[in-house]
Parts: structure tokens; sequence; C-alpha cells
């Protein structure tokens, strides 16, 4: 068991850690470096869904953004590999 000033500390600095990524996303109107393109486009389209209520669905499927997430994913899962190592 870990003492109680020590957890609160990690919490306060996660917490800290994430606000200033969120702060310098906002201002410098970025997106989050490690989004899956496909996933962002799911969530807007359930997003823009909840806010009109009208469901879009379109019959072409869109190559490049599909290609690009795939990169994208292999790209982070790189990045996790080559930060954390292999995890079984």
């Amino acid at each position: 068991m870990y003492a109680k000033k020590g957890r609160n500390k990690a919490i306060i600095a996660v917490a800290s850690k994430m606000t200033r990524i969120i702060w310098f996303m906002l201002t410098r109107g970025e997106n989050y470096r490690h989004a899956s393109p496909i996933r962002t486009r799911i969530k807007m389209t359930r997003l823009n869904y909840l806010s009109t209520g009208i469901k879009k669905r379109s019959k072409v499927v869109d190559k490049t953004a599909k290609g690009i997430g795939r990169k994208a994913e292999i790209e982070y899962r790189a990045f996790v590999n080559k930060r954390f190592g292999k995890r079984r």
C-alpha cells in the first residue's frame, strides 16, 4: 500500500500534465497526435446525430481515410512499443 501523500501528489501531477496538453492543443488549434482518424470521424458522426437527430449514411468508402487511419495506428503502436517495450 502507498502513502496517501504520494498518491495525492501523483493525481495532481497527472491532472496538471493533462491540463497543459489540452491547453496547448486548444491554443494552437491542433488535434490529439495519436487520435485515429477513423475513430474521430465515427465520434463526430455520433455527436452530429445526437445534436441534429439526422443519420447520415455514406455509401462511398473513403480509402484515403482508411489508409491514414491504418498508418496512424501502426505509428502509434510503434511509439508505444519503443517507449514501453512489448508487454505480453
